[in-house]
């Protein structure tokens, strides 16, 4: 049980770091911590006196933010922790303001959703966007200065408040960690594909006849609220994992099955294309070019089903490969 909480207060720390200095820092710190676990209450010490002398060093984010030199800072290990527990608290209710806000003032009518004038999605989508982006550079900035002050100034920082080192999460492998970036470009690149999907929503098609609608467009928007629903559902299990930092089976679930689901959205327009093809020809579209069009819709679904399947079974195969491993591990001791 003592190793067990070492490894997890290490894993803990080390995730507050950049990647290239945690395999150093997990060396050094674990090793420190046995020395001065021994030097303090010798070799009989027991689990309650290492958490003791965790909760003495503070918690994992302090202890952290002590392995930056403090010229890489704008805010110290002294204020970390309570900058950290003041955007926590700040933001979520930001988040539930605004949202109340945006609902209020479309169904009233006024402020930044006008329910009296045409309703543009995209137009909206980016006025609330913009307006929550706006709010939170303003309202972090201001807590960061107000930081930066106390940082700067002779005042102490209130007491950190009680905390377990039991309590602290398991450490769980390096490719469980979020990918940050890659969360981030998956977020733009969905937000910019749903906003050009409802904007462009009425000339989505091939043009044949100028003035008339495109072919294949009412297939489009008979699907456009199924697409949009799973767009966002990815937008938020984006931002969710962006804000969680790693991997768990429910969100590798909800992931696999977003991709199921966008799948079969997929497959379902897939099968109106190809039950469309007799129509595209008497249209006057170009023999050759409806052949491609059914060859796409035939092989397009297949191609994703397979890219997911491989996907998702060498996540699948490393999950159970880790967890052979731990059972052997258990098995051992």
């Amino acid at each position: 049980m003592m190793t067990e909480i070492i490894d997890r207060y290490v894993f803990a720390v080390t995730r507050y770091l950049p990647t290239k200095q945690r395999a150093d820092v997990t060396e050094e710190l674990s090793s420190s911590l046995l020395d001065e676990l021994e030097n303090r209450f010798g070799r009989e010490a027991t689990d309650d006196d290492l958490v003791t002398m965790l909760k003495e060093m503070g918690p994992p984010e302090t202890v952290a933010a002590s392995y930056r030199p403090s010229s890489q800072y704008l805010i110290g290990p002294k204020w970390y922790p309570a900058f950290r527990r003041t955007l926590k608290i700040v933001i979520p209710i930001e988040i539930v303001v605004l949202a109340a806000y945006v609902v209020m003032s479309y169904l009233r009518g006024t402020g930044v959703l006008d329910a009296g004038e045409a309703f543009d999605p995209l137009d909206a989508i980016f006025t609330v966007f913009g307006l929550a982006f706006d709010i939170a550079i303003y309202t972090v900035g201001i807590i960061v200065l107000v930081f930066v002050g106390l940082e700067r100034s002779d005042s102490e920082a209130e007491p950190e408040p009680e905390w377990d080192p039991r309590t602290l999460p398991a450490p769980y492998a390096e490719e469980d960690t979020v990918d940050r970036l890659g969360s981030i470009v998956a977020i733009v690149l969905q937000f910019l594909f749903l906003g050009a999907l409802l904007r462009y929503r009425d000339q989505i098609g091939f043009v044949v006849v100028p003035g008339e609608p495109p072919l294949l467009n009412d297939i489009v928007q008979a699907n456009l609220p199924w697409i949009t629903a799973v767009l966002v559902l990815g937008i938020a299990h984006a931002v969710y994992l962006l804000w969680r930092g790693s991997w768990s089976v429910l969100s590798r679930a909800a992931d696999f099955f977003l991709d199921l689901a966008g799948l079969f959205i997929l497959w379902w327009i897939a099968t109106d294309i190809r039950a469309a093809t007799d129509d595209l020809l008497a249209a006057g579209l170009d023999e050759r070019l409806v052949e491609l069009i059914h060859n796409v819709t035939i092989g397009s679904p297949i191609v994703v089903f397979l890219l997911i399947i491989v996907g998702h079974s060498q996540v699948l195969y490393r999950m159970v490969a880790r967890a052979q491993d731990s059972r052997g591990l258990v098995h051992d001791s």
